[in-house]
């Protein structure tokens, strides 16, 4: 059993049916796993709800946590059985995406140990900067602070800086999103997102689905 402090990370003001529809799957993926579940439905930051994701990480591991398990409220864990991890020299990992003929990240699933801390603090300080999706808000910062182009089609450098040199790219299935979705029936899905899909009406339809077909509600 792993002696480290890790917590589920979840800020959401404004999509709190999204999450209740997430919650028996986060609530057993935490279980199963070890996880405390921090959950927030405010916003006192006075920026865009989008930002809250960095703040509350910032805080989590402010306070002791030495793990950081991020998850949008619009993402069903369809396959609990494993846990998510990255290699021991990495600081934090997520999925890359493909989208109109590139590749980017997606944070709405994100792994953070500790030391991934200075990259948060970076993150929340340099705030909104120029993009060509500027409504990505957060993850534009991320971006340009990972040293990837915010402008499509979000080159990688060449020389890696300090902080991508310590970000892994997990496998596909901890990230599956609709509109990129590839192999989207194998058994290799752990979690399935809905972002890009609209309203909150049609996202939440959308996870309704997924857990009465997946039989979601039926894992223990």
């Amino acid at each position: 059993m792993s002696t480290l402090k890790k917590a589920i990370v979840m800020s959401f003001p404004g999509y709190e049916e999204l999450y209740d529809i997430a919650k028996p799957s986060v609530e057993l993926f935490a279980r199963k796993h070890g996880y405390d579940i921090r959950t927030f439905t405010d916003n006192p930051y006075g920026r865009e709800p989008a930002w809250t994701k960095i703040k509350r990480l910032i805080e989590t591991f402010e306070a002791g946590y030495d793990v950081a398990f991020w998850l949008d409220a619009d993402t069903v864990i369809v396959n609990p059985a494993q846990d998510i991890s990255i290699p021991e020299e990495m600081h934090q990992g997520f999925v890359e995406h493909h989208i109109d003929g590139t590749t980017v990240i997606n944070t709405g699933v994100w792994y953070l140990k500790k030391e991934a801390l200075p990259f948060l603090q970076e993150v929340w300080e340099t705030g909104v900067v120029p993009a060509s999706v500027y409504d990505w808000w957060e993850q534009n910062t991320i971006l340009q602070t990972l040293g990837i182009s915010t402008m499509h089609p979000y080159v990688k450098p060449q020389q890696p800086n300090a902080y991508l040199q310590k970000t892994f790219f997990l496998d596909y299935g901890w990230n599956v999103c609709v509109f990129g979705a590839r192999n989207f029936g194998t058994q290799h899905l752990r979690i399935l997102h809905a972002a890009g899909c609209g309203s909150v009406v049609r996202r939440a339809d959308i996870m309704r689905r997924w857990v009465t077909q997946l039989c979601v509600d039926k894992l223990t």
